[in-house]
């Protein structure tokens, strides 16, 4: 017994200890489909933008995603899984343009809600200006891209009711967020896609273009950034970073002179525990195999 007592210790000690941390990640408009698009680090506490690597595509940040180092990114036509730290993406491609285009809706914001892994988009329908809720189904066969790639269906919700939602991001505890980006912020129906206004916008003197909830801090990062028109120009302008109150709609400006971000995510990034945190797993583990061993001595 005592032997076994030992090695359940020792199993104790041995286990793995990591934790989920992450970052805020943002990408610029590159100014067209297949240019240099950089990636930054952004500080939730400061606003600052640091730039940590680029890659060569059109790429757009919409939101978490459920692999570590892994966020969903946009470009024109589908959706993505990009791992920031390796450059490797999975694609997940519509069945047939009608699930994209026809009937004739095309997602253009999306937003993630890890606790049932569903993917939410934002769509203008049936070439009206009338926005519907949408959200993914029926992960088909292999699609067309890298290994992993994956075709993907659409089913619509239903219209918001509210136009001018450009911008939305899941957020835990409270639901489906979003915002026109300069007057108001709703709270969006899951199943029927109603948007009821949650409250008034203030503080937002650049119009927000992307939302990213950090799961380390609890709170709502904002980016400001401008989106490259004609398509063959690029902006080489400045951003903003703000830090939103989802409840009040406030945002407090972080940085007024950010990288141009138009799209941002959080990304987790799997890291080993502290040292503090490991010598107290460590005294535990010898205080449990000390009580254990005595007992059944």
């Amino acid at each position: 017994m005592k032997a076994l007592c030992v090695l359940g210790a020792c199993a104790l000690l041995l286990a793995p200890t990591p934790i989920a941390a992450g970052m805020i990640v943002g990408i610029p408009d590159s100014g067209q489909y297949g240019s240099p698009t950089s990636l930054y680090s952004v500080d939730p506490q400061t606003g600052s933008t640091t730039p940590f690597g680029s890659l060569f595509s059109g790429y757009i940040a919409e939101s978490v995603s459920a692999l570590n180092n892994t966020i969903f990114v946009s470009s024109p036509v589908n959706l993505y899984s990009l791992n920031v730290v390796t450059g490797q993406y999975v694609g997940y491609q519509c069945l047939s343009d009608l699930a994209c285009f026809s009937e004739a809706y095309a997602p253009f914001e999306f937003a993630y809600d890890s606790s049932d892994q569903t993917v939410y988009s934002v769509a203008d329908a049936h070439n009206t200006s009338t926005l519907v809720l949408e959200h993914m189904v029926d992960l088909g066969p292999s699609g067309l891209g890298p290994p992993g790639s994956q075709s993907i269906s659409w089913v619509e919700n239903g219209p918001l009711g509210v136009s001018g939602i450009r911008v939305i991001e899941f957020i835990p505890g409270l639901g489906l967020y979003g915002t026109d980006g300069t007057s108001a912020g709703y709270l969006i129906n899951e199943t029927t896609g109603q948007a009821t206004l949650l409250s008034p916008l203030s503080g937002v003197s650049m119009p927000i273009t992307g939302l990213a909830y950090d799961f380390d801090t609890g709170q709502l990062l904002a980016s400001a950034g401008v989106y490259s028109n004609p398509p063959s120009m690029i902006y080489n302008g400045s951003g903003m970073i703000y830090q939103l109150d989802p409840i009040t709609g406030h945002a407090t400006l972080l940085n007024t002179d950010s990288a141009d971000l138009v799209g941002i995510a959080f990304v987790s990034t799997p890291e080993p525990r502290p040292a503090w945190v490991v010598f107290a797993g460590l005294v535990l583990g010898i205080a449990l195999r000390h009580r254990l061993c005595t007992r059944f001595e």
